[in-house]
C-alpha cells in the first residue's frame, strides 16, 4: 500500500489514473511510429528520457513514505522498473538496425535463416 491516509489515497489515486491513460496514449504513439517508419530514434529517445523522468518523479513522489520501510514487493517493483529503463536504453541504442516495415510484426522473423 503506497498510503494509508485519506487525502492522499485520492491524490494517487488520481495522479496514477491519468498516468495510466498517459502511459496508454504513449504505447499506441510508439507502436505508430514503429509501424510507420516515422523518426523511431528520435522517438525512442524521448521516450526513455521521459521513462527516466518519470522513474525519478515517483522515487520522490509516489513511493516517497514507502522507501523508508521498503517491502519485497516494492523492491520487485522497483526491480522492473529499472530493467523496463534498460530494456527502452537497448532500444534507442539499436534503433539504427529497424527489419523493413514488412517483417515488423512477423514473430518468426529472428528465425529466418
Amino acid at each position: 500500500m503506497l498510503a494509508t491516509e485519506p487525502a492522499e489515497i485520492a491524490r494517487l489515486s488520481r495522479f496514477l489514473y491519468f498516468r495510466g491513460w498517459f502511459l496508454l496514449l504513449m504505447i499506441i504513439l510508439t507502436f505508430y511510429f514503429y509501424y510507420r517508419d516515422i523518426y523511431i530514434a528520435l522517438f525512442s529517445s524521448f521516450c526513455f528520457m521521459l521513462a527516466g523522468m518519470n522513474f525519478v518523479f515517483d522515487l520522490f513522489n509516489v513511493y516517497g513514505g514507502s522507501l523508508s520501510r521498503p517491502t519485497p514487493e516494492l523492491t520487485i517493483l522497483l526491480i522492473i522498473r529499472i530493467a523496463a529503463l534498460v530494456v527502452m536504453y537497448s532500444i534507442v541504442r539499436h534503433s539504427g538496425r529497424v527489419p523493413e516495415v514488412k517483417d515488423r510484426f512477423n514473430i518468426g522473423f529472428t528465425f529466418r535463416r
